[in-house]
């Protein structure tokens, strides 16, 4: 039963991120419609992102708090860039 609601969070949170990934990039798409070159930095942020998720799927980055809260401040900073 324990593995069941584990896994339902596993694809909550997997749904999250696929819904965040596509804000970002529709967000970056239209700054690059509007000329602006503030589209870069979303990127990089985007870029790290992807990277610290790829290196988490094989060691256990996550279990470290500080690890986890940096995934979580780019996550945030990000959005708050994008928000603007």
């Amino acid at each position: 039963a324990l593995y069941c609601v584990a896994g339902k969070s596993n694809n909550l949170f997997l749904v999250f991120l696929l819904c965040y990934f596509r804000w970002i990039f529709s967000r970056i798409a239209q700054k690059r419609r509007d000329g602006s070159s503030a589209a870069l930095l979303p990127l990089g942020i985007l870029t790290a992102l992807i990277s610290f998720l790829a290196f988490a799927m094989v060691d256990t980055v996550l279990h470290n708090e500080q690890a986890a809260m940096t995934f979580w401040y780019l996550l945030g900073l990000q959005t708050a860039y994008l928000s603007l």
